[in-house]
């Protein structure tokens, strides 16, 4: 019996050492697998010369806060940890990339190595971002004093690696979208400037084509709760149209959009009310 019970010891330790084998080779793989896809390349994506001389500083700030950019890099948008990934220092990248290249990386992701950002780089929104309006946010971000990298360089570990075979985590490059951005973005005056406006700063919670998902409603119907009047004093200080707070929503109204122009407020709230209510 005792030397049954050896064996049989020996057999359960013969076991334990093979799934722990296993278990090392299915993480060795895993992590080779990540990798490669943290390594891939997209030169192929062409790098676009911008098609205006310069941008303006001052426009370009007044965007920045727009498009919510300090939610991932910071007040100081000097880079900050985001739900786990690196948002990079944006004062220290638009120092290290050129324009055209920093244009690339805003509407596909691609990094001047070739290389591509992950999930959180929203360039499949701002895919339709105009050349003037890259322009500005460039010139501005350069017109700042270059901060100290707030969030170290970070490289995923096994976990986040084996998300990416479960398609939890993905490359923004294979996101994007192919559009033709315009050289200039529409103004307030002109009948493009709604569909313009939310495809770069709506379309991220309220979906490409603005009908909602996610706990976000869809804006056609959303703004038949407003009026004009309500409307821009939404924007203004995030009280919806019976006074109160919106959880998501108000937060980003005080923070990004109140300072949009009347007449940005009032072409918004005309695109937005034409729009059909299925």
């Amino acid at each position: 019996m005792a030397g049954r019970g050896r064996a049989l010891l020996r057999w359960a330790a013969i076991s334990v050492a093979i799934s722990v084998g296993l278990a090392g080779v299915a993480a060795a793989a895993v992590y080779a697998i990540g990798e490669m896809r943290l390594d891939k390349r997209f030169d192929a994506v062409p790098v676009t010369p911008l098609r205006v001389s310069k941008g303006n500083a001052q426009e370009g700030a007044r965007l920045v806060r727009v498009l919510g950019c300090a939610g991932c890099h910071g007040i100081s948008l000097a880079g900050e940890d985001f739900y786990g990934t690196a948002a990079p220092n944006l004062t220290r990248m638009a120092r290290s990339y050129d324009r055209d290249h920093f244009a690339r990386l805003l509407r596909t992701g691609v990094r001047a190595d070739g290389t591509s950002v992950v999930w959180a780089m929203p360039s499949d929104f701002f895919a339709k971002l105009a050349d003037d309006q890259i322009a500005h946010i460039y010139a501005y971000l350069r017109s700042i004093p270059q901060a100290k990298d707030a969030a170290g360089p970070r490289r995923f570990g096994l976990a986040e690696r084996f998300a990416f075979l479960t398609g939890s985590l993905f490359l923004s490059a294979e996101v994007s979208r192919p559009e033709q951005p315009a050289a200039i973005a529409p103004k307030a005056s002109e009948s493009g400037f709604g569909a313009y406006f939310t495809s770069v700063a709506c379309a991220e919670c309220h979906g490409f084509d603005l009908a909602g998902g996610d706990g976000t409603p869809p804006l056609a119907l959303a703004i038949q709760a407003y009026t004009p009047e309500t409307f821009a004093a939404f924007l203004k200080t995030g009280k919806t149209a019976g006074g109160m707070d919106n959880l998501m929503m108000s937060g980003v109204a005080r923070g990004r959009l109140s300072i949009l122009t009347n007449g940005e407020v009032s072409a918004l709230y005309t695109y937005l009310s034409g729009l059909p209510v299925e």
